[in-house]
């Protein structure tokens, strides 16, 4: 049994929410979309600490975030993608939505690394930027090395590493999917869809892993409809993802409430259950949303969805997703 807490109007209110961890290989039950509140906009209370390695002959940096209180069992590990020219230290900012991430492994107990990407991008496979040319680092590579220099020192779980990005960011974590299915059990993606791959750098997963993906309808960076040269439509993302991860069956469809009525937004998920090697994939559109990432409690200039906490909703999704230990002896991390 889990418990949930939020903070409305001076008042404690504790949501319990019965679950059983999806394994892969074993089919789950979805979970439906959740009535949020408005989460409390606290300090992180936790220590947030440059860390610099080298990888591929380059230096490359990160912001490790560890919690003031770590349970012993073995830990999650969530890494946090900053947007396209943007940096680690705006992504993890107590004033943006993805800063959340802090307040969350505070709550409950897990490892936060905020990467930074080279020149403020991340090699997607798109095979154009949004500005600047596009990043041909090793970018699939530098995740796997933050895991291992992370494992080092902490008792990371094998079982439950995640990604999670918004925009380029959002953009990079589905090319981990992609790509190193073998460590991350889950990913979770704002404000983009896929990387229009024209020269067919992204490899194919030889396994599935739990995706989510969230855009906006009227965004002019990452067009929902997949015009211009950056990103793929949000169907055809779906359709690709829908076969990749091996998806049958009718998807469940939610609304979720409409907390909001000022944003001009709603959102609404498809939901598929019935995937390979008990895998899910969840496709949520912010109708009238732009390029903004979705928050009830981090309000940001232009078209953003305000009926949901994105980190919050990016974790209920994946913290109950584990990956298979076989798969984990594959990947070289032992």
């Amino acid at each position: 049994m889990q418990h949930t807490f939020y903070r409305v109007s001076g008042c404690l209110i504790a949501i319990w929410i019965g679950c059983m961890p999806a394994v892969h290989g074993i089919e789950l039950k979805l979970r439906s979309a959740p009535q949020q509140a408005a989460v409390e906009r606290s300090a992180p209370l936790g220590t947030l600490t440059p860390r610099t390695l080298i990888h591929d002959s380059l230096s490359r940096d990160y912001l490790e975030y560890q919690p003031s209180q770590l349970p012993s069992a073995p830990l999650p590990l969530v890494i946090a993608l900053h947007g396209g020219s943007e940096e680690a230290a705006s992504a993890a900012s107590v004033t943006r939505p993805s800063g959340h991430w802090r307040v969350i492994a505070d709550r409950d107990g897990f490892i936060l690394a905020y990467p930074n990407g080279v020149n403020g991008n991340w090699n997607d496979c798109g095979q154009t930027a949004l500005t600047g040319t596009p990043s041909v680092a090793d970018d699939v590579g530098f995740m796997r090395s933050i895991v291992r220099d992370l494992s080092a020192r902490f008792p990371i779980d094998p079982q439950r590493i995640y990604a999670t990005g918004a925009s380029n960011g959002g953009l990079m974590a589905s090319r981990l999917s992609l790509e190193s299915s073998d460590l991350f059990a889950g990913v979770a993606s704002f404000i983009s869809t896929r990387a229009k791959d024209s020269a067919g750098e992204c490899r194919l997963a030889s396994n599935p892993s739990t995706v989510m993906i969230q855009a906006g309808t009227l965004d002019p960076i990452l067009p929902y409809d997949g015009s211009g040269t950056r990103s793929e439509s949000f169907i055809s993302t779906r359709n690709f993802w829908r076969a990749q991860l091996g998806c049958i069956g009718v998807p469940v469809q939610e609304n979720y409430p409409d907390l909001n009525l000022g944003d001009g937004s709603t959102v609404s998920a498809e939901r598929f259950g019935s995937c390979r090697e008990g895998v899910e994939l969840h496709m949520l559109t912010a109708t009238g949303a732009g390029h903004v990432m979705p928050s009830i409690s981090y309000p940001i200039a232009g078209l953003q969805n305000r009926d949901f906490e994105a980190a919050e909703e990016a974790w209920r999704v994946l913290q109950t997703v584990r990956l298979g230990v076989d798969r984990y002896a594959r990947s070289g991390f032992e």
